[in-house]
């Protein structure tokens, strides 16, 4: 169950910084997309790309957050950025990972 526009709060916030993930944003948002998770969650992607990442990640999940960065940062900066607007927090280090959200739960 996604969070779109809701007053609950969601039970996690997935923080996905970013950087020229053309080739995979796409992919990483599809599988957060198709969670059967049972709790709330938001979606923040932080994006420093030069390229069209940021738009394909609003693309490809529009009630996702998409942060757009005029300039190139490093992931801990850009999950520190996104954590700032976040409701709860977890997060996906990189856009490439797949992981059900069930999981990364479990290893909190």
């Amino acid at each position: 169950m996604a969070i779109i526009n809701s007053t609950q709060q969601p039970s996690i916030s997935v923080i996905i910084p970013s950087y020229r993930s053309m080739a995979t944003i796409g992919a990483c948002l599809g599988s957060l997309a198709a969670q059967d998770f049972a709790h709330r969650f938001e979606v923040i992607v932080v994006d420093s790309s030069p390229d069209e990442t940021a738009d394909l990640a609003q693309a490809a999940l529009p009630w996702a957050r998409v942060i757009r960065l005029p300039k190139q940062t490093d992931p801990a900066t850009a999950r520190n950025l996104g954590a700032a607007q976040a409701l709860s927090l977890i997060h996906i280090s990189e856009p490439t990972r797949r992981t059900p959200i069930s999981y990364a739960v479990f290893c909190l």
